[in-house]
C-alpha cells in the first residue's frame, strides 16, 4: 500500500511538472517582441478596412496567429456619426487567459493610444477579451509604429477588464 500511495504522489508531480512545462512554453511563444509584433501588423492592416460586419479569414478580418491567438476585426458607422472598431481575442482552443487576452488589449490600446477615442474594454463570459474603440467617421485613425508598440510591452500594466455577460 505505501507504495501505492508514493507511486501515485511521483505521479501527480511528474504530470503537475508536465503541464507547466506546457504552458510555460506557450507562453514564452505568445509574450515575444516577433508575436507582439505580428499582431501590431495585422491590426495596423485592418483597421483600414471598412465596414466590416463579419469577420473572416478570407479577407483577413479574422487570423490565428502563429502562437495560437485567435483575434476579429469589425467597423461600424452609427446613426450619430462615430465610427466603431472592435478587436475581439480568444486563445485556440481553450479558455482565454487574462494574462493572454490582458497583453493583447495593451498592445492594440498602445498602437491606438493617440487618437482621441474612447475605449471600452471587456471580457465575455466565455472568457473572449473584447476592445471597442470609438471616434468621429470623419477623422482618421493614427496607428503607431510597430516598433514602438512592441517596445511598450516592456512597460505592461493590466487594464481594467469588466467581465460582462453579452447573452
Amino acid at each position: 500500500m505505501p507504495y501505492a500511495t508514493t507511486a501515485l504522489v511521483v505521479l501527480v508531480i511528474v504530470a503537475i511538472v508536465l503541464w507547466m512545462s506546457r504552458r510555460s512554453r506557450l507562453y514564452r511563444r505568445i509574450f515575444n517582441d516577433d508575436h507582439y509584433a505580428e499582431i501590431a501588423r495585422w491590426a495596423s492592416k485592418v483597421i483600414g478596412i471598412h465596414p466590416v460586419e463579419s469577420p473572416s479569414i478570407d479577407d483577413g478580418t479574422a487570423v490565428v496567429t502563429s502562437a495560437g491567438v485567435a483575434l476579429a476585426y469589425t467597423s461600424s458607422v452609427d446613426d450619430d456619426g462615430n465610427r466603431s472598431i472592435h478587436f475581439s481575442v480568444s486563445q485556440q482552443g481553450g479558455t482565454t487567459t487574462r494574462a493572454v487576452g490582458g497583453r493583447v488589449l495593451f498592445l492594440l490600446v498602445r498602437l491606438l493610444h493617440t487618437n482621441n477615442s474612447k475605449s471600452e474594454l471587456f471580457a465575455s463570459e466565455s472568457t473572449v477579451h473584447h476592445v471597442i474603440f470609438t471616434m468621429r467617421a470623419d477623422k482618421t485613425w493614427e496607428v503607431q509604429p510597430v516598433t514602438a508598440t512592441v517596445a511598450d510591452m516592456a512597460h505592461y500594466l493590466p487594464q481594467p477588464v469588466a467581465r460582462v455577460n453579452v447573452a
